[in-house]
């Protein structure tokens, strides 16, 4: 276990050795007024556990949050949430514990760890590399799945595009829960794939969601 941001998250020391099935996942995603942490805020938040290698929407968490600034017409046409649902919304240090306790205890998994780790960073504290360094990217994940089975990077996709692809149900973007149960989705196809694979180990899946194939590592797979 590591802790950071006052969450315990797992995915350390021997649980890496075991089968992925073992491990417990939380599949997090965040919406925002913008993309820059140094001053944009979360308006909404998703978290879907994955245990036992099984989605568990029915466990699922989903808060809007008042971001104490103005939602620009830009971010409300992305995620849809208006100035008039932030009414009466807490602002997310008052539903730091909600999130913390629906991470601990997880690996945690996202679309692209980068903007959740910054994100998480800024809402519950710690630094925005620790964070990302204990986040399974899937985005990456999927991208070494491609890599493995058909010789080609395809990292740039989004995650409609890649949902469609691995054949994972997809409603709509930008909606933080159902993003999640997306991201959770996709990868359980995809650790299954590893599995199928021989390296259904969780640290390998671990390792290659945190790092991933370069558009390079097409030309030297192995």
């Amino acid at each position: 276990m590591s802790r950071i941001g006052g969450v315990m998250l797992s995915g350390s020391g021997r649980e890496r050795r075991l089968p992925w099935r073992e491990i417990q996942y939380a599949s997090l995603d965040f919406e925002t007024t913008g993309l820059d942490p140094s001053r944009d805020e979360v308006v909404s938040y998703g978290v879907v556990p994955v245990r036992s290698g099984r989605v568990r929407i029915d466990e699922g968490v989903y808060r809007v949050v008042d971001p104490g600034v103005q939602v620009s017409p830009k971010a409300v046409s992305v995620h849809g949430i208006r100035p008039a649902d932030l009414t009466g919304a807490p602002r997310i240090a008052e539903v730091a514990g909600e999130l913390r306790n629906a991470l601990s205890g997880s690996v945690v998994v996202a679309w692209t760890s980068w903007v959740e780790a910054a994100f998480l960073a800024r809402s519950l504290g710690g630094r925005a590399g620790s964070w990302e360094r204990h986040i399974v990217d899937v985005r990456r994940l999927a991208a070494w799945v491609s890599l493995a089975e058909a010789g080609k990077w395809d990292g740039d996709a989004t995650l409609e595009e890649t949902a469609k692809r691995f054949e994972v149900p997809f409603d709509r973007a930008h909606h933080a829960l159902w993003d999640a149960f997306v991201t959770a989705e996709l990868f359980v196809v995809l650790a299954t794939r590893m599995e199928q694979r021989d390296q259904g180990e969780a640290g390998r899946i671990m390792w290659a969601g945190r790092t991933g194939p370069g558009p390079q590592a097409a030309a030297t797979r192995a």
